[in-house]
C-alpha cells in the first residue's frame, strides 16, 4: 500500500483561532511523533481561510515564535522514495528597507531513528524554493513556484541516493522542477530511507494577510499499485461517527457497564476536540470480536477518492495489547494490520489507511463512502 497518511486538520477543534491552541497541542501529543510549540500565539486553527472554502487549516503563530513550532510525524515506514502534498498560502512578504531576503523552512526529510536530517526545504520571499541536503547544503531551486497571499497546492517528491537521488515538484498539478542525479542523502546518517516529514513554523504578523497557512495534506511511497505517485490537489474531509451498527464490544459510560446510559455508544467515539476520558469508551479482550459505527457522508468531495485513513484515540491500562482498524463497504470488511494500543496515556494515537474499497477491491466512491461503516476489530 501507498498510502500512509491523511490530514484535513478539521477534527481537532470546532474553536478557531486563539481557543484552539490547547486543543492543537493536544491533537499534537498524540498524532505527531514529535512537536514544538515555542509560545506566542500559535498554532491556530481557521475556518475562514481554509484551502477549498471548507473545513479548518492551521498555521503555527502570527509572530516571531511561529519559525521555532513544528510537527514532526511518524507515518512513514522507511522507504528511500516519498511524496507529499500539502495545501499552502504564504503570507505576503514585504522586504525591509535594505532588500534582505526572508527564507523559511517549511519542510525538513528525516531518518527519525538516526535523528538526521536529508533535505530541507526552504520557502524564500514566501515565492521561491530552495532544497538543501541536511540544513544547509544547496542542493537545487526554482524560483518563483509559490505566489504570496494565494492558496495553491504544493507536492514534493524525493528520492534519497548519494548520486542517484531526485526531486520533483508540482504546484497545482503542474511540475515546475525535475532534476535526477542529485546527491540526496546526507553525510551524517547511514541509513538510506526516510522515515518522518517535519512540518515546520512560519513566522507571521498580526496582519492576518503575513501569515503562513496550511491544510489538506497527504503522504504516500512509490509502491504497489494504487497512489504510488503524486495524487495531484485535494480535499481531505473529516467525517465522525454518527449512529450505532454492530454493538459486540463492551461499553461504559463513567456510570454505567452495558448497556450505557448516559450516552449512546456512538458518541463514545466523536470528541472533537479528543479528550483523556476513561468514563466513556468501549473495550474488549474477546478475539476477532468486531465493533461497527455509521458515519457522516461527504459533504464537499465529490471526485476521485484516494483512500480513508482511520484515525483512534484510547489507552490500555495493563501491559501492550493490540487492535485492528476495520473497513465494512457494502458487508464486504477488511482489516489493517495489528495496531498498538498505548499504555497508561493516550500519546501515540494509532491510525491505519487504506486505498483499496473491500468492496470490489477497486476505488472508493462518494456512493460506498456514504454507506461506508467503520469500527475495530479485537
Amino acid at each position: 500500500m501507498a498510502l500512509l497518511y491523511l490530514e484535513s486538520f478539521d477534527g481537532i477543534d470546532t474553536a478557531t483561532a486563539g481557543s484552539s491552541h490547547s486543543n492543537f497541542e493536544s491533537w499534537a501529543s498524540r498524532r505527531c511523533e514529535n512537536y514544538v510549540f515555542a509560545g506566542g500565539s500559535g498554532p491556530e486553527l481557521f475556518t475562514a481561510y481554509a484551502w477549498g472554502g471548507n473545513g479548518h487549516c492551521m498555521m503555527f503563530g502570527d509572530d516571531g515564535n511561529a519559525d521555532s513550532n513544528y510537527i514532526e510525524l511518524h507515518a512513514m515506514s522507511g522507504n528511500d522514495t516519498y511524496i507529499t502534498g500539502i495545501a499552502i498560502k504564504p503570507g505576503i512578504y514585504v522586504g525591509d528597507n535594505n532588500g534582505t531576503q526572508k527564507l523559511d523552512e517549511i519542510m525538513e526529510w528525516r531518518n527519525i531513528t538516526e535523528d538526521v536530517t536529508h533535505i530541507t526545504v526552504d520557502m524564500v520571499d514566501g515565492l521561491h524554493l530552495r532544497f538543501n541536503r541536511g540544513t544547509s547544503s544547496y542542493i537545487t531551486h526554482v524560483n518563483n513556484a509559490l505566489r504570496t497571499g494565494v492558496w495553491q497546492f504544493l507536492e514534493i517528491k524525493i528520492t534519497m541516493h548519494e548520486t542517484a537521488g531526485a526531486i520533483e515538484v508540482r504546484v497545482n498539478g503542474n511540475e515546475i522542477l525535475n532534476e535526477t542525479g542529485l546527491n540526496t542523502k546526507d553525510d551524517d546518517g547511514t541509513a538510506t530511507e526516510f522515515e518522518t516529514i517535519k512540518l515546520m513554523g512560519v513566522d507571521g504578523t498580526a496582519d492576518d494577510a503575513g501569515n503562513t497557512y496550511f491544510d489538506d495534506w497527504y503522504i504516500c511511497d512509490d509502491t504497489g499499485s494504487n497512489n504510488n505517485d503524486f495524487l495531484g490537489p485535494l480535499k481531505v474531509e473529516t467525517l465522525l461517527p454518527t449512529a450505532d451498527s454492530t454493538s459486540n464490544w463492551s461499553a461504559y459510560d463513567g456510570t454505567n457497564f452495558d448497556p450505557p446510559t448516559a450516552i449512546t455508544r456512538w458518541e463514545m467515539m466523536d470528541n472533537v476536540p479528543q479528550v483523556d476520558d476513561d468514563s466513556s469508551v468501549i473495550y474488549s479482550s474477546t478475539a476477532s470480536q468486531q465493533e461497527t459505527f455509521v458515519i457522516e457522508d461527504l459533504s464537499f468531495i465529490n471526485g476521485d477518492i484516494f483512500g480513508v485513513k482511520m484515525d483512534y484515540d484510547g489507552r490500555n491500562l495493563g501491559s501492550s495489547d493490540t487492535f485492528k482498524a476495520l473497513l465494512d463497504s457494502g458487508g464486504s470488511t477488511t482489516t489493517s494490520s495489528a495496531l498498538t494500543i498505548p499504555t497508561t496515556t493516550y500519546a501515540d494515537a494509532p491510525f491505519a489507511c487504506f486505498d483499496v474499497d473491500p468492496q470490489g477491491g477497486g476505488d472508493f466512491t462518494v456512493s460506498r463512502i456514504n454507506a461506508l461503516l467503520t469500527g475495530v476489530e479485537k
